[in-house]
């Protein structure tokens, strides 16, 4: 893996799926669910444009199990992100008595630079200054933001967009490369808008053009038709989506309520992707729900994980497919499901038990 004066790190993510649908304003209708013979359902889609988005239905598997994400600690100040002038490393401390999810892609606004986390890693409660791999979405910048800290990071709204740069990061692991795909998302984007979406403050920062009001107003549309086409349903544990009518990629978790905490973020970076992609004027029929059911199964010819990082919390891996790619993250110290055999309390020893995220990318 190519860095920037660090090392790199492994982490995993999991999960085959399918269909249910529940109509929603702003949504466009779906068709009738697919099924497959996984105890998965996927509805959908949900179209605005170009993109089009399929929501995936599962059992719970960490009921009663509270995770923090990066956003929600940072908010409420329970988690610590510091800068440590390395730019492929920060470090962290989980003041909160709960477990703090960082997923990959997510952006930490603030420090010398914005960083993007490189892999998947859960934080475990209290831990103290522990290391985090990343990468820099802002080329040039080294000192104090406007009114922002250099020691520390405070906020953790946006996620990288787009397959280039999140395999540039958790696949290639090369600087260059995420700092080339930033360039590369910013001319796309401001191509497709007409004006520039780089701000004066920081030009190369993507943190800073994904909150230019340029791109807002051209994500709305988007965020608007979508934003809520889970609300009220318990049981969505993971969404899909394609753009321009092509399947992009697909996130399972293994908690709703921790899906339903990331989708905002989630949709966000999808919306600005399917802007930044979009060729004015081509129709774009969206997949069926049972070739997003087909593009989670598990492909035959797919290789062995291959270990991306690992703490003593959690690991994340890889495996490659013939037409996708699929990133693990496990939870060590899951607890089982618990199942109630003949009467009694029984842990039941189901496959993947202890994956808390499973994330699938189209080649």
């Amino acid at each position: 893996m190519k860095k920037s004066g660090c090392f790199v790190v492994l982490c995993a993510v999991t999960a085959a799926l399918p269909v249910m649908f529940s109509p929603v304003a702003n949504a466009a209708p779906a068709p009738p669910p697919a099924s497959s013979q996984a105890a998965y359902k996927v509805s959908g889609p949900f179209s605005s444009n170009n993109l089009s988005v399929y929501l995936i239905h599962g059992a719970e598997k960490l009921k009663g199990q509270k995770i923090l994400t990066v956003e929600e600690a940072l908010r409420d100040k329970q988690v610590v992100v510091e800068e440590t002038s390395n730019v492929n490393e920060l470090r962290v401390r989980n003041l909160s008595g709960s477990v703090v999810f960082f997923q990959s892609g997510d952006i930490v606004r603030g420090g010398k630079q914005d960083r993007a986390v490189q892999y998947d890693m859960l934080l475990p409660p209290k831990a103290e200054s522990v290391p985090i791999p990343v990468f820099c979405v802002e080329h040039g910048r080294w000192q104090q933001r406007g009114a922002e800290t250099a020691s520390s990071f405070g906020i953790s709204d946006n996620q990288l967009v787009g397959k280039e740069l999140k395999l540039a990061a958790k696949r290639s692991g090369d600087q260059s490369a995420v700092w080339q795909g930033v360039s590369n998302y910013q001319s796309k984007m401001s191509r497709n808008i007409g004006s520039s979406v780089c701000a004066p403050a920081s030009p190369s920062s993507l943190e800073l053009t994904m909150e230019h009001q340029n791109v807002k107003s051209a994500t709305n549309e988007h965020l608007s038709k979508l934003a809520k086409v889970a609300d009220g349903q318990s049981d969505v544990i993971g969404y899909a989506y394609s753009v321009n009518g092509k399947l992009n990629s697909a996130d399972v978790y293994a908690s709703s309520e921790l899906f339903h905490k990331l989708w905002p973020k989630l949709l966000k970076s999808s919306a600005a992707e399917a802007v930044s992609d979009q060729v004015k004027g081509t129709p774009c029929a969206a997949p069926s729900a049972k070739e997003v059911l087909k593009f989670l199964a598990d492909e035959p010819d797919r290789k062995a994980e291959v270990n991306k990082l690992q703490t003593k919390e959690s690991g994340m891996s890889e495996q490659e497919g013939g037409k996708s790619l699929l990133y693990k993250t496990r939870w060590f110290n899951a607890p089982r499901a618990v199942q109630i055999l003949d009467g009694r309390p029984s842990i039941h020893d189901q496959r993947d038990f202890d994956v808390v995220h499973s994330n699938y990318i189209a080649k």
